[in-house]
């Protein structure tokens, strides 16, 4: 299958083609409603787009996957074998949007022009045209009427032209599939950057995010993502972060509210959020999840330190070492700040193993549980009475459940806390009048 024309061959051909007689299509380009004539051309000629926003998320996947060099998509935009792998992502896509099954049907035919650039690469309709490249190679016959394709051609422009047309014509009304909220917010990042430099107002209006604050926010969101995705091992891999947009939002959200937290707590309190971000079955959805957690932050920390603190803590001076050396990518929610070694491991499946990784989230949970319980009883009249109750019947099952076999490690020093705590409650009911 050929995936366009060299350029020049591209070029010579599209200044010799003559446009089809009284067929225009409305276009609004460079700020300005057009009628642009239709040309109609071989189905191999044009080029894909490789700067294509929908692509831009699966293309650095790929590039993670094959082990590709980082600007495998952008140093050399004629490469056969660069086109034959955005043809594959591509591909992907029209099957995820259903434009297989619709065009697979005989009687469909082409029913909008795509758009070239100048020199024939398609600035809006690259999914349009895989769909008609796979469907024809695979049965010329029964597809003969996609062996030429109608295009419009746009005048020379720049490439924040282009930028603005895609945004205008594909994204409003279309950002679905596994890599959505990530291709968009990655759209909105390369958008108010250089070399396009757009203002947040023009990205807000062009990809439909609502109020011009949002164009940050949702920034914030994509970049928390990826430091997700590097301190698992996955830089890149957006789909694997495709259901967990809520989860970042909270964080986003909740970043402003953690000012006056010192960076250890902030940095103990992402990697948290993280482990509970790995495997969140079973406790609703995230973003209720993180909101749970940053209430009951304190609880949460003093409850996986107690229950885990020889399993996560760095006891050699090297591990302290290497939580420093990747703390980049733990500096987002600290501000920027510059990331200082904390005492904890980082809690994901590849530091600490995934038994130890569920004994970390089972630890948040049972602190969670705890801190809600407390808040709900604490207008309670009895909210003491009941307290007792319950460490009663845990001390009672611990009592039946002890036995020669149990591990004693610890137990003596646990029973004396106990002992002391009850004496202050004993203190308590002593100089109480009711």
């Amino acid at each position: 299958m050929k995936l366009g024309w060299p350029e020049y061959e591209r070029n010579e051909y599209l200044r010799s083609v003559e446009p089809l007689e009284g067929i225009t299509h409305p276009i609004e380009f460079q700020g300005i409603h057009r009628y642009m004539p239709i040309y109609r051309v071989p189905l191999d000629l044009p080029r894909y787009r490789l700067n294509n926003m929908r692509t831009m998320a699966m293309q650095e996947e790929r590039q993670k996957i094959d082990g590709l060099e980082d600007d495998f998509f952008s140093a050399d935009p004629e490469s056969d074998n660069v086109h034959k792998i955005q043809h594959e992502l591509l591909s992907k896509l029209t099957s995820e949007a259903g434009l297989d099954e619709k065009f697979e049907q005989a009687h469909i035919t082409q029913n909008e022009p795509l758009i070239l650039t100048y020199d024939g690469v398609v600035a809006n309709g690259n999914r349009r045209l895989t769909c008609w490249r796979n469907l024809y190679h695979s049965k010329p016959d029964k597809y003969s009427h996609y062996a030429h394709v109608d295009v419009v051609i746009l005048p020379q422009c720049e490439e924040r032209d282009i930028v603005r047309l895609e945004a205008i014509l594909q994204l409003e009304k279309d950002i679905r599939g596994p890599y959505g909220w990530a291709t968009q917010a990655i759209g909105l990042r390369r958008a108010v950057n250089p070399p396009f430099d757009m203002s947040h107002q023009e990205a807000a209006s062009l990809y439909a995010v609502g109020k011009v604050s949002d164009v940050q926010r949702r920034i914030d969101e994509l970049e928390y993502a990826e430091d997700y995705l590097q301190t698992r091992n996955m830089p890149n891999m957006y789909s694997q972060i495709a259901d967990k947009e809520f989860a970042f939002k909270r964080m986003v959200s909740l970043r402003s509210k953690t000012t006056a937290w010192s960076q250890a707590k902030k940095m103990k309190f992402e990697f948290l959020a993280f482990s509970m971000i790995d495997k969140p079955e079973g406790h609703g959805d995230l973003y209720r999840q993180i909101l749970h957690l940053f209430n009951n932050i304190d609880l949460a920390i003093e409850r996986v330190e107690e229950d885990l603190g020889d399993k996560i803590s760095n006891q050699p001076e090297g591990d302290v070492s290497d939580v420093q050396s990747s703390g980049d990518a733990y500096d987002f929610f600290t501000g920027g700040e510059s990331a200082a070694p904390i005492d904890w491991r980082e809690l994901s499946v590849d530091e600490l193993g995934e038994e130890t990784a569920d004994e970390v989230r089972d630890s948040i949970w049972d602190a969670i549980e705890s801190g809600n319980a407390l808040t709900k009883a604490g207008n309670k009249k009895k909210f003491v009475y009941n307290k007792l109750r319950d460490a009663q019947k845990a001390i009672q099952q611990a009592v039946v459940g002890a036995s020669d076999s149990m591990s004693r490690e610890g137990v003596e020093k646990k029973v004396d806390e106990i002992s002391d705590l009850i004496e202050q409650i004993r203190g308590w009911v002593e100089s109480g009048e009711n």
